[in-house]
């Protein structure tokens, strides 16, 4: 019976410590387990508290001596002066808040209505006071040449018109012309003889060419050589007869 039982014992034993190894196995793997974990998982803990604990301004070395990095400041000095100087540029050479008069060649006068327009245009282009005044340099001139061109060509279309009138025109058209001087000459001078400033001044312009100008002072011419002088004496008292005849 003792030994029967000292062989139970022993099988007792021997299963308990098989279970106990195989508990103690098991513990280990999972702690290999959970080490292999962390192992896996400690690079990019690692990393990630370097890039907690480490800032790039901390790790930052400047060289004072350094010629690469001397350049590149160089660079941006020049780069920012650039810059400034392309703003101030742009404020300087940019369309003002009103525009100034501009200045016109002697002798050359713009329309008001002209003026504004090209003041509108100017500032849809951003033009500054200096270049749009150099645009009415260029301008102005060329302006006024087809100015001076287009009363000489409606001036000679009315001089045309006036030769052909049936009233003055053709074969008395000389005739009218010497009308219209006499009178120009009876009522355009003052006591002195001179020309009234004002008269030549109208007779200068082109309306003189003006078929209706022209037949209106013939008339008048014609009216002033109808006229018959009176007649009388010299001297002594004045009758009806001396004037009537």
């Amino acid at each position: 019976m003792s030994t029967e039982n000292s062989d139970t014992g022993s099988q007792n034993t021997s299963q308990e410590t098989v279970t106990a190894q195989s508990q103690t196995e098991q513990v280990s793997s999972l702690e290999q387990q959970g080490q292999s974990s962390q192992a896996a998982a400690s690079p990019e803990m690692t990393k990630s508290a370097e890039k907690t604990e480490t800032s790039p301004a901390s790790q930052t070395v400047t060289n004072p001596l350094d010629i690469n990095a001397l350049a590149n400041e160089d660079e941006k000095s020049e780069d920012a002066e650039e810059e400034e100087a392309a703003k101030q540029d742009a404020t300087e050479n940019a369309a003002p808040e009103n525009y100034a008069d501009f200045k016109v060649p002697e002798g050359v006068e713009l329309n008001g209505a002209v003026v504004d327009s090209f003041k509108g245009v100017a500032k849809k282009l951003n033009l500054s006071q200096e270049k749009a005044q150099a645009m009415i340099d260029e301008i102005a001139p060329v302006m006024a040449a087809q100015q001076v061109e287009f009363i000489k060509r409606v001036s000679g279309q009315w001089l045309e018109q006036a030769k052909k009138d049936p009233e003055i025109g053709g074969s008395n058209y000389d005739s009218s012309i010497q009308r219209a001087i006499k009178v120009r000459d009876r009522f355009g001078r003052m006591p002195d003889g001179n020309y009234d400033a004002d008269v030549a001044e109208l007779f200068s312009l082109p309306v003189g060419s003006h078929p209706g100008f022209i037949k209106l002072l013939a008339r008048v011419g014609a009216a002033i050589s109808e006229d018959t002088p009176p007649k009388g004496k010299v001297s002594g008292a004045i009758t009806p007869q001396d004037i009537y005849g």
